[in-house]
């Protein structure tokens, strides 16, 4: 049985590293000037949580740094993520 647990939190680790690194790469490619339009952290401090979101997800998927990071990474993609993309049209 460990090892079905042992199999889940790996493949939680894999995929939610990943999206936490396109979270990241999507940041990166948006304009700094939109995140003060949209009245939202600056985007070297959301670059820094979502680095961090990665960093902390891939090393303890499941503990309360993992889950912190997953927030982080869900906040940035429901709530900042779309209002930068109406603001800037793509």
């Amino acid at each position: 049985m460990p090892d079905i647990v042992e199999l889940v939190v790996n493949v939680l680790r894999v995929v939610l590293t990943i999206a936490a690194l396109a979270a990241l790469v999507d940041c990166v490619r948006q304009p700094a000037q939109a995140f003060g339009y949209i009245g939202r952290l600056s985007k070297p401090l959301w670059m820094g949580l979502l680095g961090v979101a990665a960093a902390f997800i891939f090393v303890a998927p499941v503990s309360i740094l993992g889950l912190a990071g997953v927030v982080a990474m869900g906040v940035y993609f429901a709530d900042v993520r779309p209002k930068i993309k109406e603001m800037t049209g793509s």
